[in-house]
C-alpha cells in the first residue's frame, strides 16, 4: 500500500540517520543475536527520546511518522510488457536527470525522493503456478495430469508477471511535488516515448497537499 511504503522509507531513512551517530550499532547487530533481538519497535522510542543535535534528522523523521506527515505518494506507471523481461530498475537520479526548470534552488537531488520499482508475479515469476499443479480424478488415484488452462476458461490471465514503478516525494511541499511529477513523466517519455503512468500528473494548487 503506498502510505504503508511510504512508513516504511521512512523508518529505513530515520534508522540510517540515527546508525550513523550510533557508530553503526543498527547495522552491526546482524552479527550478534544478543544485540539483534532488541531491534524492534522500541527503537523508535530511543530515537524520539534521544537528544543531542547529531540526533535531530532522526528525530524530525519519527517526528513525521507520528504526525502523519508522511512522504508524499505521486505517481507510477506499469512497465510496458514487451519491456518486463529486460527491465532494469529504475534509480532516483535516473528520474532527476530528467527534471526541467522547477525553481527549487540547487534544482532538484535524488535524495529528495524515493523511487520504488515493484514487482507482483504469482511467487514463480513469468510462470503460470497451476502449470506445476498435479491434479487427480478421484481420490484413489495414482496417476496424475495437468489442465490446460485453455480447457478451463478464456479468460484467465496470459502474464503472470508485472511491474510497476512508483515515485515518493520526501518533501510534501507542491514546488517539490510538482517537480517530482514532470521529472516523472520526462523520465517516461525518455524510456518509452509516451507517458505510461494511468493517471496524468495533477496540478495542486499551492497550499494544498494532495493524498
Amino acid at each position: 500500500h503506498k502510505k504503508a511504503k511510504a512508513i516504511e522509507y521512512m523508518v529505513v531513512d530515520a534508522l540510517t540517520e540515527a546508525d550513523i551517530v550510533w557508530d553503526n550499532q543498527i547495522s552491526k547487530a546482524i552479527w550478534d543475536v544478543k544485540d539483534f533481538i532488541k531491534l524492534d519497535d522500541t527503537i523508535l522510542k530511543k530515537i524520539e527520546w534521544s537528544e543531542g543535535a547529531a540526533m535531530q534528522r532522526a528525530r524530525d523523521i519519527v517526528k513525521r511518522i507520528r504526525t502523519r506527515d508522511l512522504y508524499q505518494y505521486v505517481n507510477e506507471y506499469a512497465v510496458p510488457e514487451d519491456d518486463i523481461k529486460h527491465f532494469k530498475p529504475v534509480s532516483e537520479a535516473d528520474v532527476t536527470a530528467c527534471q526541467g526548470d522547477n525553481g527549487i534552488p540547487g534544482g532538484l537531488k535524488p535524495e529528495d525522493i524515493v523511487v520504488q520499482n515493484l514487482k507482483i508475479d504469482y511467487a514463480m515469476k513469468d510462470k503460470n503456478p497451476v502449470d506445476s499443479v498435479k491434479f487427480y480424478q478421484d481420490y484413489q488415484d495414482t496417476t496424475s495430469f495437468h489442465v490446460d488452462k485453455h480447457k478451463v476458461s478464456v479468460l484467465l490471465p496470459s502474464n503472470f508477471l508485472e511491474r510497476k514503478v512508483r515515485v515518493f516525494s520526501k518533501s510534501r511541499d507542491p514546488l517539490y511535488t510538482e517537480a517530482v511529477e514532470a521529472a516523472f513523466s520526462a523520465h517516461q517519455r525518455k524510456m518509452y516515448r509516451t507517458e505510461q503512468q494511468l493517471t496524468p500528473a495533477r496540478k495542486r494548487p499551492r497550499g494544498q497537499l494532495g493524498e
